[in-house]
C-alpha cells in the first residue's frame, strides 16, 4: 500500500559556467536538496563563462545543451546568440547579481593597509601588455613613492592571465579598453586573450590565487571576495571620478545603476545582451571592474520534464529575500529594481512540459501542516545535521575572531607601553595565548571545510536525471 506523500521519483540538475559565483550557487544547492523531501541531484561545473555558453550553446550539430543552465559573467556572445536562436531555441538571459572584479599582488614587502599600492587604469593596461615589467618602473613610483624604499632594485612582475574563456578576462580588458583605449585597443578585449609569451596562465580564480599565494612579486586579477576573503593583497584601483579605492571600500551595485540609466541594459530578457557592459561607470565611490552576472536559460524547457520545474524553483530561490541574503554574504550587490523585473519577466515565460508540477516553499518561520509534507515542497524545517552542525562551528569562529582581535589589540598596546621590549614574561605570555587561539581558529575552520556536508553522499542512493541528460 503506497503512503501518501511518500517520494517515489528522483531528480537531477545540473549546470556549468563562470566560477565567480559559484559558491553561491553550490550553497543554493545543498539547502535546496537537504529541503527536499524527495532525492534530487544538484550539481554545478566551475568552468569560467566561456566554457559555460559552449556547454549552453550544445553541439553545433544538434544545437542540444550538454547542461540544463549556463551561468557567466557576460552576457552570450552575439555569435552564440545567435546560433542558438538560428535553431529554434529562445535563450534568456536572467541577470541576478553584480560582482567584483579585482586585481591582487604578492610583493613580499608591502603590507596591504601599512602601505598598499594604488595604480591608474593606463599603468594597469601597460603591467599587463609587458610594457611594464618592473615594480620600481617610473609610472609605478609616480603613484607609489615609498614603493621604492621596500622591494629590490628592477625586481620584475610576474603576470598572471587566464586560460580558456574566462569572464574575469573579459571583465578586465573589457574595463581596460573603456578607461585607456590607447593602451589597451578593441581587438584585446574578450573572454580569452593572446597574452605575451612571458605571462604566467591559470585555470579558475582558484588557480591564480594559488598562484599569488605560492610565488612573490606577481600580479593577477581575481574575482574580488575571493581573493580578499584568502587575504590576498589588493591594489587600490583609480575609478572613474579619479579615487583609488578598494573594492570592500567600494560601492558594487552602482555600476548596475549607471549602466541603467545610460541605457545600456535591454527591457526584454529574450534580446541579445551582447554588447552590455557596466565597467568605467560614473560615481565617486563605483567599483571600476564591475559585471553582471548571469543565468542562461532556454525559455522552453518541456523537454526536461520536470526537471524544468526544479530549475524553476533554484531561479526562483536565488533572487528570493534568502538567496539575496546569501548572495551578499558573498560579496556580492543585489541589482537595481527595474534589471529584477527583467528577471522575473523570464521567470513568467518560461514554457513547461504537461502535467509537470511546481515546486512550492515551506517558511522557516511559518509551519505548512500538511502540505509542508507533500511532495515537491522546500520546506525550511528540514535540516541535515551537518547544516546545524556548521552553524555550530562558524559561531565558534566567529567567536574566537572576536577573541583574537582583542587580544591582538592588548598586545598592540602592552608593546607600546613597554617600548617593544620592557616585561619579557607578558609580552611572551600575549603572543603565546594569540598562538594558541589562532591553532584553535585554524583546526575549526579546517574541520569545516573538510567535514561531509551530505549524508545522501555516501548513502549509495542511485539518482535517476530526469530530461534528457
Amino acid at each position: 500500500m503506497a503512503v501518501p506523500g511518500m517520494a517515489v521519483e528522483q531528480y537531477g540538475l545540473h549546470g556549468s559556467g563562470t566560477s565567480n559565483p559559484s559558491k553561491l550557487i553550490r550553497r543554493a544547492f545543498d539547502l535546496l536538496e537537504e529541503r527536499a523531501k524527495e532525492p534530487i541531484k544538484m550539481t554545478y561545473r566551475s568552468v569560467g563563462s566561456g566554457v559555460g555558453q559552449l556547454e549552453f550553446q550544445g553541439n553545433l550539430d544538434g544545437m542540444v545543451p550538454y547542461s540544463h543552465f549556463g551561468s557567466g559573467d557576460i552576457p552570450l556572445s552575439q555569435e552564440i546568440y545567435d546560433n542558438i536562436t538560428g535553431s529554434g531555441r529562445t535563450p534568456l538571459h536572467l541577470p541576478f547579481v553584480v560582482g567584483a572584479i579585482s586585481i591582487f599582488h604578492s610583493v613580499t614587502e608591502l603590507d596591504n593597509d601599512e602601505s598598499p599600492l594604488q595604480l591608474k587604469p593606463c599603468t594597469v593596461a601597460k603591467i599587463f601588455s609587458r610594457k611594464i615589467t618592473t615594480w620600481d618602473d617610473p609610472e609605478i613610483l609616480a603613484e607609489n613613492p615609498s614603493v621604492l624604499e621596500f622591494i629590490p632594485r628592477g625586481q620584475a612582475i610576474t603576470v598572471v592571465g587566464r586560460t580558456f574563456g574566462s569572464s574575469s578576462t573579459a571583465s578586465l580588458t573589457g574595463y581596460l579598453h573603456e578607461a585607456c583605449p590607447e593602451e589597451w585597443p578593441a581587438d584585446r578585449v574578450g573572454s580569452t586573450v593572446n597574452w605575451d609569451p612571458e605571462v604566467v596562465t591559470r585555470e579558475e580564480s582558484d588557480g591564480t590565487s594559488r598562484y599569488l599565494q605560492n610565488n612573490p612579486y606577481a600580479i593577477a586579477y581575481i574575482e574580488a571576495f575571493h581573493g580578499t576573503n584568502l587575504r590576498l593583497k589588493e591594489i587600490k584601483l583609480e575609478n572613474k571620478a579619479g579615487n583609488y579605492i578598494h573594492s570592500s571600500d567600494a560601492d558594487i551595485g552602482a555600476a548596475a545603476d549607471g549602466a541603467l540609466n545610460a541605457g545600456i541594459i535591454p527591457e526584454s530578457p529574450e534580446a541579445s545582451w551582447a554588447q552590455v557592459e557596466i565597467f568605467h561607470q560614473d560615481g565617486e565611490n563605483t567599483w571600476p571592474i564591475a559585471a553582471i552576472s548571469y543565468f542562461y536559460v532556454d525559455r522552453d524547457l518541456s523537454s526536461l520534464n520536470e526537471t524544468g520545474r526544479l530549475l524553476e524553483a533554484f531561479l526562483k530561490f536565488i533572487v528570493s529575500e534568502e538567496g539575496e541574503e546569501i548572495a551578499a554574504s558573498f560579496g556580492f550587490a543585489g541589482l537595481p529594481p527595474s534589471v529584477k523585473d527583467i528577471y522575473s519577466q523570464a521567470l513568467e515565460s518560461l514554457e513547461f512540459a504537461e502535467n509537470t508540477t511546481p515546486w512550492t516553499f515551506e517558511s522557516r518561520d511559518v509551519t505548512d501542516v500538511g502540505t509542508g509534507q507533500e511532495n515537491h515542497v522546500f520546506s525550511g524545517k528540514r535540516q541535515t545535521y551537518a547544516e546545524y552542525d556548521r552553524g555550530v562551528l562558524s559561531t565558534s569562529v566567529t567567536l574566537l575572531e572576536t577573541q583574537l582581535a582583542e587580544l591582538s589589540s592588548r598586545y598592540e598596546d602592552l608593546m607600546q607601553s613597554t617600548g617593544g621590549g620592557g616585561s619579557t614574561s607578558n609580552t611572551a605570555i600575549a603572543a603565546l595565548v594569540i598562538s594558541i587561539v589562532a591553532t584553535l581558529m585554524s583546526g575549526f575552520l579546517l574541520y569545516m571545510v573538510m567535514k561531509p556536508s551530505r549524508g545522501w553522499q555516501k548513502s549509495g542512493v542511485p539518482v535517476t536525471l530526469d530530461g534528457n541528460f
